[in-house]
């Protein structure tokens, strides 16, 4: 379970919040507002990387702060928006992130993350293409769905759906629900309407939350 609660944010100069919400095991909530930055704020606090100013963010119940932070992060899976990656291809930003699992569950995290890209069309002829070579959709599509095939508590999506073609955002769109159907608390951002109804309930900036459709 993932909880905001009066949560306010400093983020790259601006601010945001107060903020309260509550996202159970298995349950969907985006972020909606015209600002990304504003949005990155707010997610981050989740991971203990944005300054919070006011409130709390808690996972199971374990407040976010300087010491809990590192190891709420291990339970934990993030896809940034910015995609500059420090990987020289897909099979690195793989390798890396499965190490990130206990030891006994690294060589099936790997695997579930190969098979969510061959899944969505990024097949192995890709895994060793320079990650500069790659679209910005793949690229987005390969980030969003590493994380969701890691199996974490929690999973914070920053933008999952921008630059996507309509295709590609059903293809994602469908993976964090496989991923809250597996009992994650799932925490995304968008910035259009069209987008965040595909991302589960809606938290708009005047943070009121509009049930799911």
């Amino acid at each position: 379970m993932l909880e905001f609660k009066d949560v306010k944010v400093e983020y790259r100069g601006g601010t945001a919040g107060p903020v309260s919400f509550c996202i159970e095991d298995g349950g969907r909530c985006c972020v909606l507002s015209p600002g990304g930055g504003t949005n990155t704020g707010l997610l981050l606090a989740a991971l203990g990387l944005s300054r919070v100013t006011g409130g709390y963010a808690s996972i199971d119940g374990e407040v976010v702060d300087g010491r809990s932070a590192p190891y709420l992060r291990r339970i934990s899976a993030y896809a940034p928006q910015d995609l500059s990656l420090p990987f020289a291809n897909l099979s690195e930003l793989a390798k890396a992130l499965a190490a990130t699992a206990p030891h006994k569950e690294r060589k099936h995290a790997g695997q579930r993350i190969r098979r969510a890209w061959e899944t969505a069309g990024i097949g192995g002829t890709h895994h060793a293409d320079p990650l500069e070579t790659l679209t910005g959709e793949t690229l987005r599509m390969a980030t969003v769905l590493a994380a969701t095939a890691l199996r974490r508590r929690v999973v914070v999506l920053d933008m999952p759906l921008a630059g996507l073609g309509e295709e590609s955002k059903k293809a994602v769109a469908a993976a964090i629900r496989e991923a809250a159907e597996a009992g994650a608390a799932v925490l995304s951002s968008a910035t259009e309407e069209e987008d965040a109804a595909l991302l589960g309930g809606i938290i708009r900036l005047g943070w009121q939350i509009q049930e799911h459709t």
